[in-house]
Order: C-alpha cells, then sequence, then structure tokens
C-alpha cells in the first residue's frame, strides 16, 4: 500500500510539472489562434464594407439617369429624379456624406447631393463646380476602366460646403458613367466618412483587445482597451504605432503574427486591385501576456488541486482494492478449482520433465486412479503406446527444436488405465510459462463409445451399401424376366392378327388390340419400376453437365411426342439459366408430357418459365388443361395413379411419381396449384449449379 502511495505521488507530481508547462504553452497557442480568427472576421468586415460602398456606387454610376444628366445636365426632370435616388443612397449608410455625377468633359459636376442633418438636399446649380483639378479626378480619369469601382486616396476634407465645417478624413469610391455604346462619360463618386465607416465595421470588436486598422496610404484607426473612442491616425501624423507597425510588414504578405513585449498581435491584411491608389485595408489586433498568465496561474492551482484530489482518491482506493484483491485472489482459486474439478475430462499439469503436478477426479473414472494419486510420477504412467520414457523423448524433442506435434492441436492416443487395458482417447495440450518455468496442461477424453458408435454406423453403411445394389440387381433382372414373357405375348397377338386376319371379327380384332395395348403397358410400367427404383443411387455424366436453358429446351422438345394443335412455349426467362442437365431434363419431359396427356381439348398450349434465386431456380410448368381439384393435389404424386381411365388416357400412372422423387431426392419443394377456371400450375425448385460440373458448350 505504502508503494502505491508513493507511486501515486510522483506521478501526480510529474502529471502536475508536466501539465503546467503545456497547459501554459497551450494557453498561449490558443490565444493565438484565438487571435487570428478574431482579426480575420474583423478584416472581413472592414472588406465588406469598402464591398458596400462598390455596390451603391456602381448602382449610381450604370443607372440610366446618371447617363442622361451628363448628357443633359439642364433636364429638370433628371434633376428632381436625382435628388431623390441619390437622397436614398446617401441616406443608406450613416458614413456617407455625398453623391456626385461628375461630367469627364471638364470635370464639371453635373449632380451633387449631401447629407443635410437627418435627411439630404441636392445642391443648387450655382453652387457646383470643376473638380479637374483635384487628385482623385486626375487619377481615376486616366486610369478608368468600364466596369470597374476605383479607390481613392484617404484625404482631409473641408466639408464647410456640405453643412459642417469640422475636416473630416474622407475617402472615395468612383464608378465609370458609360454611354449607350458603353464608353465611360462620367463618374459617379460617393465621399464617405472614412473613420466613421471603419468604427461602424468595427463595432462588434472585443473591448479587451487593443484594434489598429490601417491601409495603403499609411493611414489608421486605433483604439486601445478599454476605450470606447476610436482615434484617427493620419500618414503624416502618424508616428510610432502603439503596438504594430504595418510599415514593417513584408509587401504582399496577407498575414503576420508578432509576439513582443510582454504581447501578442495578429494583423491581416485584404487587398483590392493592385493598380488602384487604395491598395489594401489591414487589421490588427492585440493581447497582452499578462492576462494569459493570470489564466495559467490558474489553471495551475487547479492542476495542484486536482492532484490533491487525485493522491487522496488514490491512497483509499489502494487501501480498499488491497483488500478486495486479496479476496478476489481466493474467489478466482476456488471457482478455478471448481471449474476443474467439476469437468468431464481428465485434466492433468506436468512439469517439463514430464512428472504429474495436479490432476481432478475424472482422474478416478477415466484412469481408476484417485484424485491426487499420480501427483510426482511419470505422465508415461497413463500412456497406452511407446513404453516407458516415451513421453520424455517428446519433450526434450520439444524443448530443442520448438517443433510441436501435440501443442496447440487435438490428437488421438492411447492411453493405459490401473488395469493395464488401454482405451482410445483424445487429447489436447496448452502449453504456459508461470515463474519461468514450463507448465503443461493436457485434457483427456475417452472417446471409447465414440468409437464404437463410428464403427456401428461404418457398418449399416456398408450394410446400405449392399442392401441397394442388391436391390439394383433384383430391379434389373425382375425387369428383365418379366418382360420376356411380355415379348412373347406381343408376338404371339401380333401373328395372331396377321395369321387370322381375315377370319377375325371386330370384336376379336378388338380384343386382341387391347392384349397389345395391355402388353405395352405394362412394357411401361416395368421400365418407369426400374426407373423410380435407381432415382439418387444411379448417376451418369449428364448428372454433372451443365446446360443452358436454350439447350435444354431444345433436347426437350426432341423427346417429348407433341400433338397436333398444341404448343410448348419456353419463356426467355428460362432460357437463360445453367443447370445440371439431369434430373431437370426427365422432370420437364414428364410434367410436359403429362399436360399434353391429360389435355381434353384438341388445342392448347404450354409454357415453362423460370426465376432465378440466390442458391435456386424456381420453375413453373402451366398448362391450360382442365386442371386438377383440390382433393386429388396429393394423390396425383403416388405411384399407379391417374385422374382418368387408363383405357381413355393410356399411361403407367408413374411419371408424377417420379418428378415427386427426383425433387424429394434433390432436397427442393414440389407444389401443383390452379392456373384459374382451368389450368394447372406445377412448381418445383431446382439447384443452381456446384462446384464440380462442367459445362457443356452450345453445339458441343
Amino acid at each position: 500500500m505504502v508503494l502505491s502511495v508513493g507511486i501515486a505521488f510522483v506521478a501526480v507530481s510529474a502529471v502536475a510539472f508536466f501539465y503546467d508547462r503545456r497547459a501554459t504553452e497551450l494557453l498561449i497557442s490558443m490565444a493565438m489562434e484565438r487571435l487570428a480568427s478574431e482579426t480575420r472576421l474583423l478584416a472581413q468586415h472592414v472588406e465588406f464594407a469598402n464591398g458596400a460602398v462598390e455596390r451603391d456606387a456602381a448602382f449610381a454610376g450604370e443607372s440610366p439617369l446618371a447617363a442622361g444628366l451628363v448628357q443633359d445636365p439642364g433636364n429638370a426632370r433628371y434633376q428632381s429624379a436625382a435628388a431623390l435616388v441619390f437622397g436614398r443612397i446617401v441616406m443608406r449608410r450613416a458614413e456617407y456624406l455625398q453623391v456626385r455625377v461628375i461630367a469627364l468633359d471638364g470635370g464639371r459636376e453635373v449632380v451633387r447631393v449631401v447629407r443635410a442633418g437627418s435627411g439630404s438636399r441636392s445642391v443648387p446649380a450655382a453652387e457646383l463646380a470643376s473638380v479637374e483639378g483635384e487628385r482623385f479626378f486626375r487619377e481615376a480619369s486616366s486610369g478608368l476602366l468600364p466596369g470597374t469601382a476605383h479607390y481613392t486616396h484617404v484625404e482631409i476634407q473641408d466639408m464647410s460646403a456640405g453643412g459642417n465645417a469640422a475636416p473630416e478624413a474622407v475617402w472615395r469610391v468612383v464608378y465609370p458613367i458609360p454611354d449607350p455604346a458603353g464608353k465611360p462619360i462620367g463618374l459617379a463618386v460617393i465621399d464617405v466618412d472614412y473613420v466613421k465607416m471603419l468604427a461602424g465595421a468595427l463595432k462588434d470588436a472585443p473591448p479587451n483587445r487593443d484594434i489598429l486598422v490601417f491601409n495603403s496610404d499609411g493611414d489608421g484607426l486605433e483604439r486601445l482597451a478599454g476605450e470606447e473612442t476610436m482615434r484617427f491616425l493620419r500618414r503624416d501624423q502618424m508616428g510610432q504605432p502603439s503596438f504594430v507597425d504595418p510599415r514593417q510588414m513584408a509587401p504582399g504578405l496577407a498575414e503576420a503574427a508578432v509576439r513582443q513585449g510582454g504581447a501578442i498581435s495578429f494583423a491581416v491584411r485584404r487587398y483590392f486591385d493592385a493598380q488602384q491608389p487604395y491598395g489594401f485595408v489591414g487589421v490588427a489586433l492585440r493581447e497582452p501576456e499578462s492576462r494569459l498568465l493570470a489564466q495559467a496561474w490558474e489553471a495551475r492551482r487547479e492542476t495542484l488541486v486536482i492532484g490533491a484530489a487525485i493522491l487522496v482518491v488514490v491512497v483509499l482506493v489502494s487501501f480498499l482494492a488491497s483488500r478486495r484483491f486479496a479476496d478476489y485472489v481466493v474467489d478466482v482459486a476456488a471457482r478455478s478449482r471448481a471449474v476443474i474439478d467439476s469437468a468431464l475430462d481428465v485434466i492433468i499439469s506436468i512439469d517439463e520433465d514430464g512428472r504429474i503436478l495436479s490432476d481432478n477426479p475424472a482422474v478416478e473414472r477415466v484412469f481408476q486412479y484417485m484424485p491426487g494419486e499420480l501427483v510426482g510420477q511419470s505422465i508415461d504412467k497413463l500412456m497406452g503406446v511407446g513404453g516407458p520414457g516415451a513421453h520424455n523423448v517428446y519433450l526434450g524433442h520439444y524443448k530443442e527444436t520448438g517443433i510441436r506435434r501435440v501443442i496447440g492441436h487435438v490428437r488421438e492416443v492411447t492411453a493405459r488405465r490401473r488395469d493395464g487395458s488401454v482405451f482410445p482417447a483424445e487429447l489436447s495440450v496448452s502449453e504456459t510459462i508461470i515463474n519461468g518455468q514450463r507448465i503443461f496442461t493436457g485434457n483427456v477424453r475417452d472417446i471409447s463409445t465414440r468409437k464404437a458408435a463410428d464403427a456401428e454406423r461404418e457398418r449399416l453403411i456398408e450394410a446400405l451399401a449392399s442392401s441397394n445394389r442388391e436391390l439394383d440387381e433384383f430391379a434389373f433382372v425382375a425387369s428383365h424376366d418379366l418382360k420376356a414373357p411380355l415379348r412373347v405375348i406381343d408376338n404371339a397377338s401380333m401373328w395372331l392378327a396377321e395369321d387370322l386376319a381375315d377370319k377375325l371379327d371386330d370384336e376379336s380384332r378388338e380384343n386382341l388390340g387391347l392384349l397389345r395395348s395391355r402388353v405395352r403397358r405394362m412394357d411401361r410400367l416395368l421400365d418407369d419400376l426400374l426407373e423410380y427404383s435407381r432415382i439418387g443411387r444411379k448417376t451418369n455424366e449428364q448428372w454433372r453437365e451443365v446446360v443452358t436453358g436454350a439447350q435444354l429446351r431444345d433436347d426437350v422438345m426432341a423427346l417429348v411426342p407433341l400433338r397436333d394443335g398444341f404448343q410448348v412455349t419456353f419463356d426467355p426467362s428460362f432460357n437463360a439459366i445453367s443447370a445440371a442437365r439431369m434430373p431437370l431434363q426427365q422432370i420437364l419431359i414428364n410434367l410436359i408430357g403429362n399436360a399434353l396427356k391429360h389435355h381434353d381439348l384438341e388445342q392448347g398450349e404450354i409454357v415453362v418459365a423460370a426465376e432465378a434465386r440466390e442458391k435456386t431456380y424456381l420453375i413453373r410448368v402451366i398448362d391450360d388443361g382442365p386442371g386438377i381439384p383440390d382433393e386429388y393435389r396429393e394423390q396425383i404424386f403416388k405411384m399407379f395413379q391417374t385422374l382418368r381411365p387408363r383405357d381413355r388416357v393410356e399411361g403407367s400412372g408413374m411419371g408424377l411419381a417420379i418428378v415427386r422423387k427426383h425433387v424429394d431426392v434433390l432436397g427442393m419443394s414440389l407444389s401443383v396449384e390452379r392456373a384459374g377456371a382451368r389450368g394447372s400450375i406445377f412448381e418445383f425448385t431446382y439447384p443452381r449449379p456446384l462446384p464440380g460440373m462442367f459445362r457443356k458448350e452450345p453445339g458441343a
């Protein structure tokens, strides 16, 4: 227990030290990632604000009203509409100062709508001026591209003409006004209060961060943590920034992370068209490391508390576990002993020298030794063959070569009882290493009863095979011996009919014909009985030959005696199957022949179809004959059974019985249903081809 407590204390101390360092590094890393995410989000807000101004400028520049004003500036209707439309644009965003339409020819203002208090007003024509000499006009008109907005430099503009005497940082977005041919003829200009626009984009910025927004002109807008107002830093008055100097960022660099001065900073730049004066806008955020270290101290305190709690829990658990473990060991040992003692098989363990270490009570029943009596003796005492020392030889060979002949396998061996009698046994051996010593555990099962049962089964199988051979010989001899007198009767009746042809009356001729009919019926009956007796026992190459449904169709139709007026149709679903030729060919011949033989009309049709399943085919033979009454659906499959007198329908009554036996031997199913008002559906399953069968190619 003391050892467990000591180990737990060292482990908790190591974890606390590692966790403290790791927590500090992780907090710094997480803060950097959080700063990066917040900075990217704010930069996106600023970029969206710029884009909103561009969309409004494009709306003003591409409207027909702007082109009409440039081409006809004195049109009163245009001027009135401009005051309304552009006034709505000015009032759309709080940072908009004014919207102007300027003609490229001479740089004269055509329309100027300015913000005035809570509304807007259109500047009278007399107050409109030319801006040809202003910097933004020169730059925009010289590099103007149709359909492209132009971002100007940020300038300090005297807004007294718009009703506001305070100077402001003004940023302009210029959009070309095209004529119907697409040629620029003027400019739509939106003047924006730059500070107010950026302040609006940063309204959701975290208050506990230092924020700096900067642009390509070198201007900046700064708000330190805890302050509510933002300070505009003009490029010529900016001096040294509070925490990040964007001028030190490498050109073209989109993001930069800096850890200096006890703080972490992250800056992001969003670039616009490189050809424009206003090339990019950037955002930088900073967080002091002191705030992070405070979080690290809190994490360290939590670590110490958690470590102390773990140490207390470990002490308690160790105390309880030591008692429970002792009880558990005793319980497991008792359970294991109970399982071994109740086993029906003999369980014996031996050491590397073949000495018996333990056994179980089953040794008394199987080997006639008392439990424990064999401990310390050689395992050879129980070996039935090989003599003394044979098992030691095997153990020595295994230790030298490592080749396992018994271990890990189940083998049949001969064992010896106390009285010297031997018996067959099943042996399985496993190997275990305990404290560096090999222990072999063997399970010995007496299989005398099973061996006797196997011998009896083999004897019965041989007797059955002998009986089947005798039955085959009897069926063949009986068929041959019975057919011999039938042939004599048939020949004699034929000779009588020929020799007495001019002396026989009609009744005598009918009787002779009836006699010959009965002879032929008996001959067919003997053939069917012989075939019936051989089902499932006599096979030839046809039973392993796999053919297609189309091949089987041609062979069946060549063997079926088709009546005039009748048609046998094989559905394409049957033609596509592949199956063993026999006994399917015989089944189809019997079913189709039965349907033709028992049809009560002069014309009819028989359809054969198939349905493929996972392991079988479902085959249907459908006829339009008189049908089979429900009470005879089982009777028709019995031997010598017919539904019509044999004098009317010639047959042995064995055809469907043969079909039934073929299906039963295959382990398949067979049934018959009515096909409606007339007709029958014979439905049976047939197995798909098995491995080892050979396929016959069409035409082979």
